[in-house]
Parts: C-alpha cells; structure tokens; sequence
C-alpha cells in the first residue's frame, strides 16, 4: 500500500479530501502510524452515519415504548370499554375504592400529569373488581392470594 499519496476519495460523498480526514484503520494498530491503511469513509461521513444511527435507535425506543404502554391500556381494554371506565370512575367519585383518595402517582410517560386510577380485575376469570389507586393496587397484587398472610399482618397493626 502506497501512503505517500496526500489525498484520497470517500466512497460515501466522492470528494477528494486530506488523508488526514479518514480514520485509521483500525485493525493495523500494531503498525507505525505513517504505514496504516486508512477507512475509506471520511470522518464528516462518519459523524452524519453515526448521527443518523442514534436518531434512529432513538426513534426504534420511543415506537417500543410506546407499543408497551398500549398493550397495557389494551389489557384492561380485553374487558372493558373506555365508558365503562368512566362510568364507574364517577361512580367512585373519582376515588381509589380501598383508601378513598384520588390518584397521586406521577405517571412516568407524562411527569405533569397523575396516573389514571388503576382497574382491577380478578386474574383468572377476568372479572373487573373496581377502580383502585396504584399503591392499593400493587398491595392487592402481593396480598390477593395470601389473605391468610394479609390478615395477620392487619391484626398485628391493630394490637397497639
């Protein structure tokens, strides 16, 4: 390989630049500088790709995220119906149906808004239950097959 010749073409934009504007190869790290071989895509070219790599696996993430939040609105949705949802958030008067608080979990896609109040439902038969905030709901998620464990914890709370 002949590295006396100062310039040398990008086979991405077909300009003759510097060779000075192409990385090394960077297979020939064991070699003297002054005999690597260079890349044959310009440094300029280089950062348009990467640029255009990291828009791209930015928008990849932001469609995932997005699917997964409508899979879980769509989950709920197997069973009921957005006026239902609303038919019995009013009925609760927009209220958890265990603490009687309205939602206050900050809901991560949107921080300037509150979650939606949660609908729970019976796992197995799929048996909408009522409207309950996120931190009742995530109790009722760890207690609703131990009742037994969840009594004793509430009787050993009522013993002061």
């Amino acid at each position: 390989m002949d590295n006396t010749i100062p310039q040398k073409c990008c086979i991405r934009c077909n300009v003759l630049k510097p060779r000075d504007d192409f990385y090394d190869n960077g297979r020939q790290n064991h070699l003297p500088p002054e005999v690597r071989c260079k890349q044959t895509i310009c440094k300029d070219c280089q950062k348009v790709q990467r640029i255009a790599y990291k828009n791209r696996a930015n928008e990849l993430r932001r469609i995932s995220r997005k699917a997964k939040k409508r899979d879980r609105r769509a989950e709920w949705r197997k069973y009921w119906s957005i006026d239902e949802y609303e038919a019995m958030w009013e009925a609760q008067n927009g209220v958890c149906a265990i603490c009687k608080c309205p939602e206050t979990t900050i809901n991560n896609f949107n921080p300037h808004n509150t979650r939606r109040l949660s609908v729970d439902h019976d796992h197995k038969t799929g048996k909408v239950r009522r409207l309950l905030c996120h931190r009742c709901n995530v109790a009722v998620g760890k207690y609703e097959n131990h009742t037994s464990y969840f009594r004793s914890i509430v009787s050993y709370l009522e013993q002061d």
